[in-house]
């Protein structure tokens, strides 16, 4: 019995992946470490700081500060996300420390979708605050209109869902498996790829072309024309 189960073991030791406990250079190690870090931190603390200012009493009452806390919500999730896909990774594996790769992996594993989420969140805060003040510029009264405390919210949980929804396949892109490690002698984790993020069909339809049209084509060519319409608008004021 023990010698069927040593030659099972090793079958399945056989069937694994091998870890690469080494896969940044040191020009990425720096790029992820010494030079985001910082970047992230700095980020971290000013929308924080955002956040409390737009949050006090006083400045609740302007509707496009609820746009701005909700964007710094967004960056946040994004600055926290870049570190633990990026950064976390290559501190694991400097570590040396099999336990913080494993959980550096599993991390990396669920902070993938929602990090999108809040950079798809944070595109659409983007836009919604530059059509609130095309609005406040060049249509004031239509603003004064549509651009209640009751319309904002349902904008907010709006952007919030079409985030969630659109980014839901990317919860099934990535996965954990386990693999062999030989510089430990011992299982490990990995990330590897999904069958469905392999698909060549969802690669092209989901990832090249609607994430492409959603998160580039469409806020730039939006955000290109309410500048325009507000420059135009402030030329003409200031010519009567």
């Amino acid at each position: 019995m023990q010698s069927e189960r040593g030659v099972n073991v090793s079958l399945e030791i056989l069937n694994m992946d091998s870890c690469n406990h080494y896969p940044y250079d040191r020009f990425s190690f720096v790029i992820r470490v010494s030079c985001m870090i910082p970047i992230v931190l700095f980020g971290l603390i000013t929308n924080s700081i955002n956040i409390a200012v737009f949050r006090h009493r006083s400045m609740r009452s302007s509707v496009v500060n609820w746009y701005l806390i909700a964007l710094s919500v967004s960056d946040l999730i994004v600055l926290l996300g870049a570190f633990c896909m990026l950064s976390l990774p290559a501190i694991s594996e400097e570590s040396g420390i099999l336990k913080l790769m494993n959980l550096a992996c599993l991390t990396q594993r669920w902070t993938y979708a929602i990090a999108l989420i809040g950079q798809t969140w944070s595109v659409g805060m983007t836009l919604m605050v530059s059509t609130h003040r095309f609005l406040g510029v060049c249509y004031p009264f239509v603003a004064q209109r549509w651009c209640t405390s009751e319309k904002v919210k349902v904008v907010l949980c709006s952007t919030i869902g079409f985030a969630f929804l659109f980014n839901m396949p990317r919860w099934a892109e990535i996965e954990t498996a386990p693999c062999w490690s030989n510089v430990f002698n011992t299982t490990a984790v990995h990330v590897i790829t999904s069958k469905i993020r392999q698909n060549p069909t969802y690669y092209i339809a989901y990832m090249m072309i609607s994430y492409t049209t959603v998160m580039f084509g469409l806020p730039f060519i939006l955000l290109s024309i309410v500048s325009v319409c507000i420059v135009r608008s402030l030329r003409h004021s200031c010519t009567l």
